[in-house]
């Protein structure tokens, strides 16, 4: 991966469209890993189903309040599997899904528009959702579809979540070691290629427009992936949210955390 970035950052002084359209993809092409799916199995009132591709993880089919849930960025969803346990025992209809090219899905490209379009899917094919749980990028999909009222939950519950598109973008582009030129370049094929602009997704827009729903934010201060101050720029404008911050679980541990666990449940069991 050294070279191709070496020889990508090289080429991008003579073809800066062609490197630009490549860094995309690459952005967009994540590592898939079912690991922790076959434990699904085994649990009682569970049932996989695949619509249009997408596989969805399902639970308690004759509850009434739906939970949806979607993981992040190369991920799955066993990640929520300690959240999904508990949420099961409370008589929650559970439907947790794997974004395109994520875990039992199809697909080989993801980006926070496609997760976001896997939600509104779900929500077409079971009915609209109670609560909405979101982690890393899934947190910034479900924010993003609720934002745009292509979903309308009572309840949003965002993990870890980047609240900012062209700050992950920037990050990125830090990583491979873009020029300023070729960050430019970049950002306007990623808005070719996804339809949107990356500044659909910042904290001040994003804050306004889920005002009207009920929110929780998690998210710990070390976290290395994504920044706390970006959840916490997102609290600022978003008027009916809490933020929690967790302490030394980082950006994966903190689903694993029976506190943090807790914390979700009682949120979406309180009226």
């Amino acid at each position: 991966m050294k070279i191709i970035i070496l020889s990508l950052n090289f080429l991008s002084i003579f073809l800066p469209g062609f490197v630009a359209k490549a860094y995309a993809k690459l952005f967009q092409s994540p590592k898939r890993s079912d690991t922790g799916l076959s434990t699904f199995n085994e649990q009682e009132k569970y049932k996989l189903e695949y619509h249009d591709g997408i596989a969805f993880h399902c639970w308690n089919p004759n509850a009434e309040k739906i939970i949806l849930l979607m993981h992040g960025w190369e991920g799955n969803s066993s990640n929520f599997s300690l959240f999904i346990s508990n949420l099961v025992q409370e008589k929650f209809r559970i439907i947790s899904i794997d974004g395109p090219g994520h875990g039992l899905s199809k697909g080989k490209r993801a980006n926070p528009f496609i997760f976001a379009n896997a939600i509104v899917r779900a929500s077409k094919i079971y009915g609209q959702p109670y609560a909405l749980i979101g982690h890393s990028m899934g947190a910034g999909a479900a924010a993003f579809a609720v934002s745009q009222k292509m979903i309308l939950p009572e309840k949003l519950l965002l993990v870890a979540s980047p609240s900012d598109l062209k700050g992950v973008l920037f990050r990125f582009s830090k990583m491979v070691g873009m020029s300023a030129s070729l960050f430019s370049a970049f950002l306007k094929e990623m808005k070719k290629q996804t339809g949107s602009d990356a500044e659909d997704i910042n904290p001040r827009k994003l804050g306004q427009l889920l005002k009207n729903v009920d929110g929780l934010i998690l998210h710990c201060r070390n976290d290395k992936e994504i920044p706390f101050e970006e959840s916490v720029e997102l609290n600022k404008h978003w008027k009916t949210s809490k933020l929690v911050q967790i302490d030394n679980l980082g950006h994966r541990r903190i689903l694993k955390d029976g506190s943090v666990s807790k914390l979700v449940s009682d949120f979406i069991k309180n009226n």
